[in-house]
């Protein structure tokens, strides 16, 4: 079978790769060789764990080994993590992935798709240089996909964020990555996750609540506090869309149908509070993989609805039910600094062991713990790990 995959970011390439390796004739088409990409960069305990390819890599990664939060007020407080995630540049991490995939028998065609259409048993790819006859077709083309809006329609509003940053070239915190919480109402979260040359500084919100000046406004005075040297160029900004699929879209929105199927952003497989999506991608790469070497897509729908589908829904009906979700995060991890089973929890969650769906059973479970640690730490009155200082 001739497989035609539209977009060598980590789900495309990755699936390009775990096709190759069974054997199936693999076209793998993108315009970008490589490109930096706007978003933190994080890959977690989780997609460490589970995918090999890239924890053994030569990617010149950070590890990060502490998580500091900041809440409206300027107030931090930093969580150690018990099992430290990687950050990567993705121009470095996804060109790893799409030259391992060549390695092994994947043919990679650096030409922009111009359009794609349907034959009796397969697709014409149409491109830059020429066209393209392949028996199925994978979009992993990110959320503005052309494969998702040929086939289905683009994204509506509702179910897309924005971002908006820097790349700010530097060392910095070197082991910490920042979250900032913005609060009245915000719809999202400021991030500063440092790279192995330069920070990537940005932040997200849902789009159809969001408002680009002030999204701007958030990133550059965050930067010009905690990095003053910083020039804010045109050359180093960045923004796009990312999915942030509502739980209502889940009940009846496709990602895979009559020969074809969506990978990673361009399926809409994000995590809707936090925006996380690297796992996503190569998780859902390597399950359409498997899918496909048994010629059974509907094991694909089944899976990703299993393992992550269900969880996005009950974090998006947590995320829809509470105005100022994002500011009871902040307050609810701030308040931790009393309770090491409360920062334990967190752990968890941040390592991606502790899903949406378990999370409400794990809280409760310790709930009688964390009451007692925060009403005796409170007495002491010795906060743990708070820290009011400025970043280095």
């Amino acid at each position: 079978m001739r497989i035609g995959i539209i977009g060598a970011g980590p789900s495309g390439s990755y699936l390009a790769y775990r096709l190759a390796q069974y054997g199936f004739e693999v076209l793998l088409l993108d315009k970008f060789e490589s490109r930096e990409k706007p978003c933190g960069g994080g890959v977690t305990y989780k997609a460490l764990s589970a995918f090999p390819l890239i924890t053994a890599s030569p990617i010149p990664r950070t590890l990060i080994t502490e998580l500091r939060i900041i809440d409206r007020d300027g107030a931090g407080f930093t969580l150690p993590l018990d099992r430290p995630f990687s950050v990567f540049s993705r121009r470095l991490m996804d060109q790893y992935i799409r030259v391992s995939a060549e390695s092994v028998g994947a043919r990679f065609i650096h030409a922009h798709v111009a359009d794609l259409s349907s034959t009796e048993t397969g697709w014409i790819i149409k491109t830059s240089d020429g066209q393209h006859a392949v028996d199925f077709l994978v979009g992993a083309d990110g959320a503005k996909s052309l494969v998702r809006s040929k086939l289905l329609g683009p994204f509506s509003q509702r179910d897309l964020a924005t971002t908006a940053g820097y790349y700010v070239p530097g060392n910095y915190h070197t082991h910490v990555a920042i979250c900032r919480f913005i609060g009245d109402g915000f719809r999202g979260y400021l991030w500063s996750f440092p790279r192995h040359d330069h920070l990537s500084v940005g932040i997200i919100s849902d789009l159809a609540t969001a408002k680009s000046a002030l999204l701007h406004e958030h990133v550059r005075a965050f930067i010009h506090r905690h990095y003053p040297k910083a020039k804010l160029t045109r050359e180093i900004f960045y923004s796009a869309v990312a999915p942030d699929v509502h739980h209502e879209t889940w009940k009846t929105m496709p990602f895979c149908g009559d020969r074809w199927a969506l990978v990673g952003d361009a399926a809409g497989f994000a995590d809707p509070v936090t925006g996380e999506g690297i796992y996503y991608a190569l998780r859902s790469a390597e399950l359409l993989a498997q899918a496909l070497q048994v010629a059974d897509l509907k094991l694909y729908d089944d899976r990703c609805r299993n393992e992550f589908i269900n969880d996005f829904i009950r974090a998006g009906r947590w995320k829809a039910g509470f105005r100022d979700y994002y500011s009871l995060m902040a307050r609810a991890v701030m308040g931790s600094r009393h309770s090491p089973a409360l920062q334990a929890l967190e752990n968890e969650f941040i390592a991606g062991t502790l899903s949406y769906n378990t999370m409400r059973a794990a809280l409760l479970k310790k709930a009688p713990k964390i009451l007692t640690q925060v009403i005796l730490d409170k007495m002491r009155s010795r906060p743990r790990t708070l820290r009011l200082s400025p970043l280095e």
